[in-house]
């Protein structure tokens, strides 16, 4: 296919909402302010979606990069009649990258990019996920372990089987390499909000978010649901020994209704990877404390222990909270075989023995600290 023929079609689409809609996600009429909607839209198959080998980096002339107008128009297509999305399944349980359909947005208008962003990419029928390299394909992370791949998988259906929102996390495979994928979590008319800095205590954070909320007169009730939210993101990253705590990894959604109210509630956990035994070593990572100093699940269980519904939450996620359920249930969900066969791997046996062990420290302090509140009746 020439890419006359992607104009001619892309003339007959131009003007529609679905199309202007593709465009804003993508910019790729707005590559380069000096050349014209179609050589930007070029030069966008060029570089996001060429036939060539994903691993040879891109250059001009390069032999092996061909734009793939047959796989635009398709995605086109699909879009314009808003298809189901096609993430098909390889046999070893990974998402099959290399064969769904989907158009990248580049990194130069990616927000929030992170280190380890692949792409921001959007899907058939307009359902956006962010896909991100695993820790140890970056020299920067100071992370060798291939088996932090499955770091945040892991956490993710922790925090979920504990009923704490968070990103819907999948493993994929694009050609030889692997990727980390998590859907959108952002709503219509909806926005990722930083009130505070990074913060040492998580006293601090709340401290703080309240006084910004309550500044913004929003809602009592929303603030208080979201202050308790964060302290049930603290008790899970303190289970998984979460590393990575900055504000921006614990950032607000806000919203205005119909009617011109705003909300605000609590993001869902996503940024998971610098967690377990894969981050024990690094003591300079932002990990936010307890106002002891320490960070611990047991300071954070003595911290907490009368906080409106604190109690409830913690007794229920310590009975609740299973290792080889967990991994039976990502096994069930996703077919990735390295879950079905976990008890005969050791290194997917420390996740579960880092887990395990924070899980008793986390219930024997449960025992003590009630012990001892019913003690004083």
């Amino acid at each position: 296919m020439e890419f006359s023929e992607v104009k001619k079609y892309i003339d007959t689409i131009k003007d529609t909402s679905n199309f202007k809609e593709l465009e804003e996600f993508t910019r790729m009429s707005r590559i380069d302010a000096y050349k014209d909607m179609y050589e930007n839209i070029e030069h966008y198959v060029k570089v996001y979606h060429a036939k060539h080998d994903y691993e040879k980096p891109y250059r001009e002339g390069n032999e092996y990069f061909e734009p793939d107008y047959e796989y635009f128009v398709k995605f086109l297509h699909d879009y314009m009649n808003n298809e189901p999305m096609k993430m098909p399944i390889r046999d070893d349980g990974y998402i099959d990258l290399s064969n769904s359909l989907y158009l990248v947005q580049p990194g130069i208008f990616s927000e929030n990019t992170g280190n380890f962003l692949d792409h921001y990419i959007i899907m058939t029928d307009g359902s956006v996920y962010i896909s991100k390299l695993p820790l140890y394909y970056r020299g920067n992370s100071g992370v060798t372990d291939k088996y932090s791949l499955y770091s945040s998988l892991i956490a993710s259906y922790i925090a979920k089987n504990l009923e704490v929102e968070c990103a819907d996390i999948a493993l994929a495979k694009k050609e030889s390499s692997y990727r980390i994928i998590s859907k959108s979590f952002l709503k219509e008319n909806e926005e990722i909000v930083t009130y505070t800095e990074d913060m040492e205590q998580i006293s601090e954070y709340l401290e703080q978010m309240d006084e910004a909320l309550r500044l913004r007169q929003f809602d009592e009730s929303e603030i208080e649901k979201a202050k308790f939210e964060f302290i049930k993101q603290e008790f899970i990253a303190k289970l998984i020994g979460l590393k990575d705590q900055t504000a921006d990894n614990s950032p607000l959604i806000v919203n205005t209704d119909d009617e011109g109210n705003r909300h605000v509630r609590m993001a869902p956990m996503f940024d998971l990877d610098y967690s377990f035994q894969i981050a024990s070593k690094f003591n300079f990572m932002t990990v936010r404390k307890c106002d002891n100093g320490k960070d611990d699940i047991a300071s954070l269980i003595e911290q907490y222990k009368d906080y409106p519904g604190f109690k409830e939450f913690a007794k229920k996620s310590l009975e609740t909270l299973d290792m080889s359920k967990i991994f039976k249930q990502i096994y069930e969900k996703t077919g990735l075989k390295e879950f079905s066969e976990s008890n005969n791997d050791e290194k997917m046996k420390q996740f579960s023995e880092f887990v395990t062990k924070n899980l008793q420290i986390a219930k024997e302090t449960y025992a003590k600290v009630f012990k001892e509140e019913r003690d004083d009746r």
